[in-house]
């Protein structure tokens, strides 16, 4: 678990990226789509499209709800990452940060985590922000250039 309530601003991605939040039936089709694909590997497309269905329509109440903000970072018109930021009590939590395959390491994500943290937080007059990675992964190091630090340890359990 990582935390900061400021951040060090990434360098630019290679390409023209706009980040906002999602405000339209399309946008949030292709933040749905755009996290079926960057599913892992081992779930089956058709059962993940319905858990997915789930999850982001509880999202998008919660945004409708005030309660937080769906983010996407956009080529033209086309999503290539999104996340999601919620909040209470002063303290934010990212959601499910994924980028298109065909767009990764390219600092698009750092560029989405960082200006939605700061949007988030002038928007919702957040303290703090939060956000997991496995120890030791690229998202980790990602979070970490972005001013994150490790303040706690989160163990889960998964049963299939």
């Amino acid at each position: 678990v990582l935390t900061a309530s400021s951040f060090a601003e990434p360098r630019t991605p290679t390409r023209s990226i706009e980040v906002r939040p999602l405000s339209d039936d399309t946008s949030w089709n292709q933040a749905f789509e755009n996290q079926v694909r960057c599913r892992d590997p081992e779930h089956e497309e058709a059962h993940y499209r319905e858990f997915k269905s789930v999850h982001m329509s509880r999202y998008r109440r919660m945004t409708e709800s005030g309660l937080g903000s769906w983010y996407g970072a956009f080529l033209g018109e086309e999503l290539v990452a999104d996340l999601g930021i919620f909040h209470e009590g002063g303290i934010g939590r990212f959601q499910t940060v994924e980028t298109h395959p065909e767009f990764r390491r390219q600092g698009i994500a750092s560029y989405l985590v960082y200006h939605a943290a700061v949007h988030a937080k002038e928007m919702f007059s957040l303290n703090n922000l939060v956000i997991v990675a496995d120890r030791g992964s690229s998202a980790e190091r990602l979070y970490s250039r972005l001013g994150f630090q490790s303040t706690e340890i989160q163990l889960g359990m998964e049963k299939w």
